[in-house]
């Protein structure tokens, strides 16, 4: 399956490596928050929050509705996902949403910490300088 916004998705993942130590160990909220952000005005990313079921572990993720697919790019927090960008389908087994959680997650994260600010600010400027380079 082709995701147009991919290498968009490889930005903000070396972004957040380079933000924050231990990256992704626990900054699933914050992954979640930057993809929906940086790609908000091209393409409608859901921000989802549930529980990663092999553990289970709360944990948090996006979902594209279009495409009917589960964007992470903290699922390599988990043993046996060494995966940086993983892209599953919507039925994955892997991850349940849970609608509580999702609320929880977003009020939580109401207030972006400044680093996240950082992240989403640099991926937008360099996902442009993608597009614009693309076009030219």
């Amino acid at each position: 399956m082709s995701v147009p916004y991919y290498p968009v998705l490889c930005i903000i993942r070396q972004e957040l490596e380079q933000a924050y130590d231990n990256y992704p160990e626990w900054k699933c909220q914050h992954a979640t928050r930057a993809v929906a952000h940086v790609l908000a005005e091209t393409y409608a990313l859901k921000e989802v929050a549930g529980i990663y079921v092999p553990e289970p572990s709360w944990h948090a993720w996006n979902y594209d509705p279009e495409l009917k697919i589960c964007v992470d790019l903290s699922m390599d927090q988990f043993p046996g996902h060494p995966t940086k960008i993983t892209i599953l389908a919507a039925t994955t087994p892997l991850l349940k949403k849970d609608h509580k959680r999702t609320r929880q997650h977003k009020i939580s994260m109401k207030e972006q910490p400044r680093r996240l600010e950082d992240v989403i600010n640099k991926s937008k400027d360099r996902a442009q300088s993608l597009c614009t380079s693309l076009t030219h």
